[in-house]
Formats: structure tokens, C-alpha cells, sequence
């Protein structure tokens, strides 16, 4: 980097001692700021009159029960409690996942 910069040495190591992450970070919300800004509305990425394949139970049980077994994912779920609880699950995923669709929000358990 020295010699794209040009800089030598001596000059690599001058670094001002006051200069701090909170003052970086106080520098540029200043000056990024505008007076008249408005924050952007919502945005629905799925239009409720569109049309969509409904998840059927069977289909997430299936899906559930093909799991090989795996570490867990980020949910920390292992994949042989899925498959032995697929015939529980099945129903009432299918049920929110169908719903959010419908309703285009991303529905919380």
C-alpha cells in the first residue's frame, strides 16, 4: 500500500492520537444527514392477489421427514426431532406459512 500511496515509513506511522471510532461515526452522521429527508415506506415484496402453490401438510411432512441427519442449522433444531415430530409440525407450519403468504407479512410464532 506504501507504494501505491507513495508514503514512507515515517509517514505510516503519524496517526493523530484524538481520533476515535465515536468521533468517525459522529463526523459522518453530520454530514450524511439531509433536512427534508422521509424515511421510504414499506415495500410489500408479495402481492396478496397473486397467485401461490399453498404448502400442504403432507408436502411439509415429507419434507420433514426425508431430513438427513445434519448438525443443526441456526435454530440449533436437530434434524431426528423434526422427523419424529414431522406428524406435529406438519399441520400448523403449513398453517403459517400458508397464512403469510396470503396476508404477505412473514407471521411470528
Amino acid at each position: 500500500m506504501r507504494q501505491l500511496t507513495g508514503r514512507s515509513n515515517d509517514q505510516a506511522n503519524d496517526c493523530r492520537s484524538d481520533l476515535s471510532a465515536d468521533k468517525l461515526n459522529d463526523h459522518y452522521a453530520t454530514i450524511s444527514t439531509h433536512a427534508n429527508y422521509a424515511a421510504p415506506g414499506m415495500k410489500c415484496s408479495w402481492s396478496s392477489t397473486d397467485a401461490f402453490d399453498p404448502i400442504f401438510e403432507w408436502r411439509l411432512f415429507n419434507i420433514f421427514d426425508a431430513l438427513c441427519n445434519t448438525s443443526t442449522g441456526l435454530n440449533n433444531i436437530l434434524a431426528w426431532f423434526l422427523r419424529i415430530g414431522a406428524p406435529f409440525f406438519a399441520a400448523p407450519l403449513s398453517e403459517i406459512i400458508n397464512r403469510s403468504f396470503s396476508l404477505s407479512v412473514v407471521l411470528k410464532l
